[in-house]
């Protein structure tokens, strides 16, 4: 095709391993945050959190240009296309999801904090021992390696949607466990 080409599928690469980062670094916060068990400790979580959106719009946007350049090319030598409309699909609806939850969870953090008068208020421990940001996170783990196989294997409409079928069954999965594992928030040591 041409060193275009490839200088763009690295970046795409690279802002890839962002995603997975940025991933990474929201599933530590998830973590960080049921563990806290004091104000400070969901302050310096709530600390690392501020970088989240920005990691994500950055892997995001280097990930979604550099893909659509990629699926041009793919697209004018008569590849298959159907994994990329559905990659392209789950893309789109995993970040307006994020984006979505994200912020009303954080906006009521950031609430629960001023209003808790530098102690943990039950309002601010359900928050932070609500299993929520792990179970999106796992959801983000589970989206990010069903677009992975699509892009390696390339398969057509059909096997996209049995790809997101198991993709939907194993994050049914995870999310059971996860709430098996977490099934009722702690009650205040205080």
């Amino acid at each position: 095709m041409s060193q275009w080409f490839d200088l763009v599928l690295v970046l795409h690469l690279f802002g890839a391993l962002l995603l997975a980062a940025a991933i990474a670094v929201g599933l530590v916060f998830a973590l960080l945050l049921r563990s806290a068990a004091t104000v400070d400790e969901v302050r310096f979580a709530a600390a690392l959190a501020k970088w989240l959106p920005k990691l994500f719009r950055a892997a995001g946007t280097l990930v979604l240009l550099t893909g659509i350049y990629l699926s041009v090319v793919l697209i004018m030598h008569h590849a298959a296309y159907g994994w990329i409309v559905v990659s392209l699909a789950l893309v789109v609806a995993w970040s307006a999801w994020s984006a979505v939850s994200g912020k009303k969870k954080a906006a009521a953090i950031v609430q629960a904090l001023r209003d808790s008068g530098g102690t943990m208020t039950p309002d601010l421990l359900n928050l932070t021992q609500a299993p929520a940001g792990v179970v999106h996170s796992m959801y983000s783990v589970v989206a990010l390696l069903a677009i992975v196989v699509l892009m390696v294997y390339q398969p057509g409409v059909v096997n996209c949607i049995l790809v997101l079928a198991g993709a939907a069954i194993v994050a049914a999965a995870f999310r059971g466990l996860i709430l098996r594992r977490v099934s009722a928030p702690a009650t205040s040591a205080a």
